[in-house]
């Protein structure tokens, strides 16, 4: 290999805008497939994001998974940066600990809270999240109403409001966002995965090939020194 492959070869290896980052190219990943038409991936992403959903689902008899995103009010003139990310969690683990704890109809079920989340800008004034949210299915079945304060949609908008410091109301419009891509019914945002159940590994592989989206190198974020994504696993900031 001459100096110039062996020039293009690393450059291939390596995100041009973060050379920490490693660049994946293959659609396969520890047996688990991924889009194959998002790549490349950034390896570290692909890494983090994996380990979180088999930590979870393997500590947890039934997983519910939610995919979704957050963004920031064409008219927002706050803060703009991952401390918005790292209290939308906090208040998330709030809400969620709080309801198991006033539930009246019977025992509630607790929940861990884990999530991998990455940052992306294309051409917009400002960045958004994609969150990838895995809780209890005994506690969560799955969004519930999107205008309710009490469900676990209305959960994340005021979360996501609080963050913000904006009112509920203001988290309208796709500023939290779990919609199917175009009413496309495999992009839904809800996975359900059950232990034990003849169709757990294929629901598994399925959940990761559709969260491997969000591990692509294109529009992710680099400035300064914030990270680009985060997880229950890792500092969020």
């Amino acid at each position: 290999m001459n100096q110039e492959s062996k020039n293009e070869f690393e450059r291939l290896k390596r995100h041009k805008d973060n050379s920490n980052l490693k660049l994946l190219w293959d659609c396969v990943y520890m047996g688990y497939g991924l889009m194959s038409w998002v790549v490349p991936f950034v390896e570290q992403y692909i890494e983090v994001m994996l380990k979180v959903i088999v930590q979870h689902v393997f500590n947890n008899n039934r997983t519910l998974a939610i995919r979704f995103e957050l963004c920031y009010p064409p008219s927002y003139q706050g803060d703009v940066s991952n401390k918005n990310i790292t209290q939308f969690f906090k208040g998330v683990k709030y809400r969620t600990a709080k309801q198991c704890v006033k539930s009246k109809a019977g025992r509630k079920h607790e929940t861990d809270v884990n999530y991998f989340w990455v940052k992306e800008q294309d051409g917009s004034d400002y960045p958004h999240y994609h969150v990838l949210l895995l809780l209890n299915y005994d506690a969560y079945r799955g969004l519930g109403k999107y205008d309710s304060r009490e469900s676990l949609f209305g959960f994340l908008r005021l979360a996501w409001a609080g963050a913000l410091g904006i009112e509920f109301d203001e988290t309208k419009g796709g500023v939290v966002s779990a919609a199917k891509y175009k009413g496309i019914d495999e992009s839904r945002p809800i996975h359900v995965l059950k232990q034990g159940e003849s169709d757990f590994i294929g629901l598994l592989g399925d959940l990761i090939f559709r969260a491997s989206y969000m591990c692509k190198a294109a529009t992710k974020v680099y400035k300064g020194r914030e990270r680009s994504f985060g997880s229950s696993l890792i500092n969020s900031q």
